[in-house]
């Protein structure tokens, strides 16, 4: 499928979806996005105030599963030491969206990791 579509079309579609999501997650309050620069690809790493990386992952994958149908990207968490451009002292997620994504996808997850910064705050 990827051949049939074009690495052009691809690389513009990712770079789209990752601008898409800094976005959602950007008016999300709680949340904080760890980018110094633009988004050139479909990764996007960010932090919940307050929540612990491992346990924001936790909580994503178990409403995704229960809740919904199973988000088609991959969530991640890296320490921080990995991402010394970000200069964050803890660990992070990583969203690694693709060019099959669509925004209906992006917009649960964010609105997923609403709920999650929302309850911290409670």
């Amino acid at each position: 499928r990827a051949l049939s579509i074009g690495m052009v079309t691809i690389e513009r579609q990712c770079k789209q979806r990752g601008r898409f999501l800094i976005e959602q997650l950007g008016a999300i309050d709680g949340v904080e996005i760890h980018h110094v620069h633009s988004s050139n690809c479909g990764i996007v790493t960010f932090a919940v105030a307050g929540v612990d990386a491992i346990e924001v992952k936790r909580r994503l994958m178990k409403g995704f599963l229960i809740g919904h149908k199973l988000h088609c990207f991959h969530v991640s968490t890296c320490p921080g030491t990995s991402t010394p451009l970000d200069g964050v002292d803890r660990d992070i997620l990583r969203a690694s969206c693709s060019y099959f994504n669509t925004d209906l996808e992006l917009t649960h997850f964010c609105d997923s990791l609403k709920l999650i910064a929302d309850e911290s705050r409670d």
